[in-house]
């Protein structure tokens, strides 16, 4: 892969590890938000056959459930192009991405938080009608931060090496944060023996953990000046479906984006069915999900200066493929769980979990973002268009329709047998492991073809050019 570029270098501050650090705490403050619902909004309107107190909001709860939470990633995935299109095109004294983020912190946080208030007592479907609202609000807000959020963590630094340090940063932050909102569970057990309704305990944490997210939110809000940082470029003006024309014009954007989406598949379906593994499964309290949760993110966080350099030295792919052979490893560790905890005791296997899970998710939160944004920064030195939000919109909109598919899959799932079709069953949880293998074996395929080394060097030859002419 060669190519020859313009001269479109620009002028702008070098971005300090203060100011990446605040510009990270945004990504801490969707881990709070995010993490309530990818790892509790299931348990919370599908509960467990061992939770008989828990009350059932939504009629046929796995099947409508999963039909509702679709239609917003849906929605979530549509609305990313738009958005994207509009803060590409933003012309406004404070740049283009922090006007946006201005406006939607506060909202996406309200709408989470009011996703777990139904309205009625017991299962009415007037209830899935709230649901499904506030699950449209929450994504709507949702892309109107994030995708001007991800378009400016791309565009602050233009160094491959260097953004592998921003994304190892916003990946340290992301995963401490993730890990306090597993913890939840502890929470919401000491809750319910100082004598709270399980209900009552659940939602307490689900406020705090939304103030604590706005908060974080706020942080890059009030603290960078976008253009201190991004300059001289040219403002996109192509309409949205040629823009996600050319961002899917490059052969390596597709073989990214296909890798990701599929990789995601496996990482949802395991998110989605963490807490069942460990409760249903393996018969042990949700605070081993609290255990789980804290060896990942101390093992995964002690992993990140060896993953930043052997990214350097080796490139980014084999780093993936490695970490999605460790997906297959554990979904077919889940799939055969009788014979291994014949052998091992379930807590035991419970700890297992945590300890080889934790480098290989350190690897995909870090790198697969890094190779977006080397997307996106290869086509401005082709070009000199900044059109950073529509090609990491063009990868959000794809993955999101899959990820519709696979909530509905996987609610559908979990309550495979289940006599009311409402609650989570030893069959239907042990059953998700088979598309999780699947999807994990297929995405180590699109790495493969993915030219990671080709990339980075076109961007560097670029940069050298650039600072040799200024």
């Amino acid at each position: 892969m060669s190519a020859t570029f313009p001269n479109n270098s620009s002028v702008k501050k070098s971005i300090s590890t203060k100011k990446i650090m605040a510009l990270c705490c945004g990504d801490a403050g969707r881990a709070f938000i995010y993490g309530i619902i990818a790892s509790y909004l299931m348990v919370f309107f599908i509960p467990s056959e061992s939770s008989l107190n828990f009350p059932v909001f939504i009629p046929n709860a796995g099947l409508v459930f999963g039909i509702i939470y679709g239609l917003g990633i849906v929605w979530d995935a549509i609305s990313d192009p738009i958005v994207a299109g509009l803060t590409d095109r933003l012309e406004h004294k404070d740049g283009r991405r922090i006007p946006f983020m201005r406006l939607a912190f506060i909202p996406y946080s309200v709408c989470a938080l009011l996703i777990f208030f139904p309205p009625f007592e017991g299962t009415n479907v007037l209830n899935a009608v709230w649901v499904g609202i506030f699950l449209l609000l929450y994504y709507t807000f949702s892309t109107l931060y994030f995708i001007p959020y991800s378009s400016l963590q791309a565009e602050v630094v233009d160094d491959p090496q260097k953004r592998i340090f921003l994304f190892t940063v916003n990946s340290g932050m992301y995963v401490v944060a993730s890990a306090l909102v597993f913890g939840g569970f502890s929470f919401v057990t000491l809750f319910e023996n100082a004598g709270l309704p399980e209900v009552t305990a659940y939602r307490i944490v689900f406020a705090v953990f939304c103030l604590i997210g706005l908060a974080l939110m706020m942080v890059p809000v009030l603290t960078i000046k976008e253009k201190d940082y991004v300059s001289g470029y040219k403002t996109s003006r192509e309409p949205i479906l040629k823009g996600l024309k050319t961002a899917f014009g490059y052969k390596d954007m597709v073989y990214i984006t296909l890798a990701y989406l599929i990789m995601w598949v496996g990482l949802t379906i395991f998110n989605s069915a963490q807490v069942y593994y460990v409760t249903t499964l393996l018969n042990l309290s949700k605070t081993y999900v609290t255990y789980i949760a804290a060896i990942t993110i101390a093992l995964g966080v002690a992993s990140y200066p060896v993953i930043n350099k052997l990214s350097k030295k080796y490139g980014k792919k084999p780093l993936l493929v490695f970490a999605c052979s460790a997906y297959v490893i554990q979904y077919v560790a889940i799939w055969f769980y009788e014979p291994i905890i014949s052998v091992i005791k379930p807590s035991v296997f419970a700890i297992l979990i945590g300890v080889f899970t934790a480098v290989p998710i350190s690897c995909t939160n870090i790198l697969p973002a890094s190779a977006f944004s080397d997307m996106a920064q290869y086509d401005y030195v082709l070009t000199g268009q900044k059109r950073t939000g529509m090609f990491l919109a063009s990868k959000s909109f794809i993955l999101k329709l899959s990820d519709a598919v696979v909530v509905t899959l996987s609610s559908s799932l979990i309550t495979l047998h289940s006599v009311d079709g409402a609650t989570a069953t030893l069959e239907g949880v042990r059953a998700t492991a088979i598309p999780g293998m699947i999807a994990s074996l297929i995405c180590i395929v699109f790495y493969l073809l993915y030219h990671d080394k080709q990339i980075t060097e076109a961007i560097r030859k670029h940069n050298e050019e650039g600072n040799h002419k200024s």
